[in-house]
């Protein structure tokens, strides 16, 4: 233990470590040494009172400061926090608190991510540039894909992967919907069910003819694969549901970009 003495007052400091030497005794002499050191002409030291719990306490370093702990801070903050307004979810028109800031970045507030989901699924299909950006981003792929070997050769392997892999993404996205819902489908795996050669995703397991068809938009969707509808001929939308019709099965079909709002994809299963 090192015996220090205060620089202000003269009294004696005892320093726990050797590593820190205290050069004050108290909250005021520390006050007072930074007034010194500064070389002001202001010698007073601010007693404040905490407007959350009533106490009186010190300025540290001799800055203005509202409340004695963070702990007082952060209930400071917290009442004056709200300044901004409620306003009204662009898809279900229910009022939600934003803060200015929100309101001024962002053009369409919703009250949640299922909120926000529907809404883009709805203005996708609608937009017409967001159409015609998409048909021009495919046929920039398709020049890459013509001219660049190296890129398609990466391209092709990534496929390869994506195609290997049991269940995809999007199937294992709906399998938790699945077990979250209890709903009464299973994951054909390996291909155990072949409906007139065509291989179904999930099958319904109460006995009814439904099943259910994961359909990602790279792949399924007329907009991206416009140059190979000879390849896809029978991947299509309405030919699925038809194949599986005259076999007497109820096809239902979900798209990838549909799994992120739950309530939409109950409400396409009639649930």
């Amino acid at each position: 233990m090192l015996i220090n003495i205060c620089e202000i007052c003269g009294q004696e400091i005892i320093n726990k470590t050797q590593y820190y030497k205290r050069k004050t005794c108290s909250e005021e002499c520390k006050c007072k040494l930074i007034i010194k050191n500064s070389g002001r002409k202001e010698t007073k030291i601010r007693y404040i009172k905490c407007p959350m719990c009533g106490k009186t306490f010190i300025n540290k370093r001799c800055r203005i400061k509202k409340t004695c702990s963070k702990e007082c801070k952060y209930k400071l903050l917290g009442e004056n926090a709200k300044s901004g307004k409620y306003v009204k979810c662009n898809n279900c028109n229910k009022m939600v608190y934003r803060t200015p800031f929100e309101i001024k970045t962002f053009k369409n507030i919703f009250c949640s991510v299922d909120c926000h989901s529907e809404y883009k699924s709805r203005e996708y299909k609608k937009n017409p540039i967001i159409l015609h950006n998409i048909k021009n981003a495919r046929k920039k792929w398709q020049h890459l894909m013509d001219t660049k070997p190296e890129y398609r050769s990466k391209v092709y392997a990534n496929w390869h992967k994506a195609m290997a892999k049991n269940p995809n993404n999007p199937e294992q996205q709906f399998i938790n919907i699945i077990k979250k819902h209890n709903l009464p489908y299973k994951y054909n795996k390996r291909g155990e069910t072949v409906i007139n050669g065509k291989i179904p995703d999930f099958i319904n397991t109460n006995g009814k003819k439904e099943i259910i068809e994961i359909f990602g938009h790279l792949w399924h969707s007329p907009l991206w694969n416009y140059k190979f509808k000879g390849a896809i001929k029978n991947k299509g939308y309405n030919e699925t549901i038809k194949h599986y019709k005259k076999q007497g099965y109820n096809c239902i079909i979900i798209w990838d970009y549909e799994l992120d709002n739950e309530n939409l994809v109950l409400q396409k299963m009639g649930i």
